[in-house]
């Protein structure tokens, strides 16, 4: 029986991909730069950065170098704090958790911005736990990758593999969880069909 659903935040959650989409959007506005350039530029760190093994100072330092340019970075923490929320998503978890069902994170993301997540959002009223990559030093997928991660989850609420869920817009993060024997649904950010996620889990056995 299903007890926890568990979601990724960027692409399943918010409407874009990846943090890095967000952020490089918000950039290439400002500075007037390409995105494309940008993203490029910004990519080789996010590993390091997901997995808490580069600072965002340490980050921003690299990437002006890289997209040589000069730019305060408190428009980079602006940039960071640009999030579009999915809001039929959110009203998807509200109706998992009023019937009775936990519902948590599983993230790849800095601690910095997943506190302005949890601002902007109010995350930590309807989501418990919330499990921040950097903030245990190891991610979904990639160079840093390691099961524990989802292990944390599942021992907030005691739970075996075979009765959670795991919802993410990046296949390559299903993996591990698959692996472990949990649920994985993997979420179209492009299409956003939150009605068929919901058929699916109905079709588990969740009543909500």
């Amino acid at each position: 029986m299903i007890k926890s659903i568990f979601f990724d935040f960027d692409g399943v959650l918010t409407l874009d991909k990846n943090d890095m989409v967000s952020t490089c959007d918000y950039l290439a506005e400002m500075l007037d730069s390409s995105f494309n350039d940008l993203y490029a530029a910004y990519e080789p760190y996010a590993d390091k950065l997901y997995a808490g093994k580069m600072t965002l100072e340490d980050f921003w330092a690299a990437f002006q170098k890289d997209i040589d340019d000069i730019v305060d970075i408190k428009h980079f923490y602006a940039a960071l704090n640009s999030i579009p929320k999915n809001d039929d998503m959110f009203v998807l978890a509200q109706k998992l958790s009023t019937a009775g069902y936990k519902i948590g994170i599983v993230t790849n993301q800095t601690s910095e911005r997943a506190k302005m997540a949890n601002e902007l959002f109010d995350l930590e009223e309807m989501f418990e736990p919330i499990i921040v990559s950097s903030e245990l030093g190891f991610t979904k997928s990639g160079e840093f990758s390691d099961e524990k991660i989802f292990k944390t989850a599942l021992a907030h609420y005691g739970n075996k593999p075979d009765e959670a869920v795991f919802v993410d817009n990046t296949k390559a993060n299903l993996l591990i969880p698959f692996n472990m024997g949990i649920k994985t649904v993997y979420f179209d950010e492009n299409i956003n069909n939150v009605d068929q996620l919901s058929k699916y889990l109905e079709n588990l056995g969740l009543n909500f």
